[in-house]
């Protein structure tokens, strides 16, 4: 298809050799009117063939367009009403899923608070039996409490375990469920986000398009430190 667009466009690619010759030929550094006018003629001649060749560029590509755009519209209805099936009855599952993984963790909270309470008991009663003087009475009960304040810490790291390892469940037909933990946020006040605290994550292309923002807006009359604005000049020919 290369070859086809070339031989038909020939013409309009033929202007391009002359033109970067002609450019080619362009002081470095104008000095005179006459040298402006002349490195002007190139500039619009480039700029009427770059318009002709854009515009068979456009014209070239329109059907593909055309018919991009009804396959497009073909399969959109279809992938519309799966995507809204998709996304209404995962709502439901993750709502389900916040919900197990905050009672696992409820319950394992409770579970610790409760083991801790008896392994404190555990410890007075061998304390005291220790001081009565029933050594044997007293091991046995330290060695209990030793077991309770270990499954009192596993309690503990599942108030605080992924989604993942709290709702994990297998179906009779071997389908897996799960879920996984993401932090999301919702912003109360803009005016109050603390615009230094994000800076590490700003790429430069944000930073440039909002500096691009300010200079439409203010020109050079607001300072902004460790920016130089520059007033430039840009030619034209008619």
């Amino acid at each position: 298809m290369a070859e086809v667009l070339a031989d038909r466009h020939a013409g309009l690619f033929a202007l391009v050799e002359p033109l970067a010759k002609r450019a080619n030929e362009q002081p470095k550094t104008l000095s005179t009117e006459e040298e402006n006018f002349a490195l002007g003629e190139v500039v619009k001649a480039a700029t009427e063939a770059f318009s002709s060749i854009e515009g068979a560029r456009v014209e070239e590509k329109a059907p593909f367009l055309r018919d991009g755009k009804i396959v497009d519209d073909t399969f959109r209805g279809p992938k519309e009403r799966l995507d809204k099936i998709i996304k209404g009855l995962s709502a439901r599952a993750d709502a389900y899923a916040h919900q197990k993984k905050l009672e696992a963790r409820r319950k394992a909270l409770e579970e610790e608070q409760k083991l801790r309470d008896e392994e404190e008991r555990l410890r007075r009663l061998a304390t005291f039996e220790a001081d009565i003087g029933d050594t044997d009475a007293a091991e046995v009960h330290a060695e209990i409490a030793e077991t309770v304040a270990f499954r009192a810490s596993q309690a503990a790291e599942t108030t605080t375990a992924r989604a993942a390892d709290l709702t994990r469940a297998r179906s009779d037909t071997g389908m897996l469920a799960t879920a996984s933990d993401k932090w999301d946020f919702r912003v109360a006040d803009w005016s109050k986000v603390d615009i230094a605290a994000l800076r590490p994550y700003l790429t430069v292309d944000v930073l440039e398009k909002a500096l691009r923002a300010h200079i439409r807006t203010h020109k050079g009359s607001m300072p902004i430190a460790g920016v130089e604005f520059v007033e430039m000049t840009k030619a034209s020919f008619r």
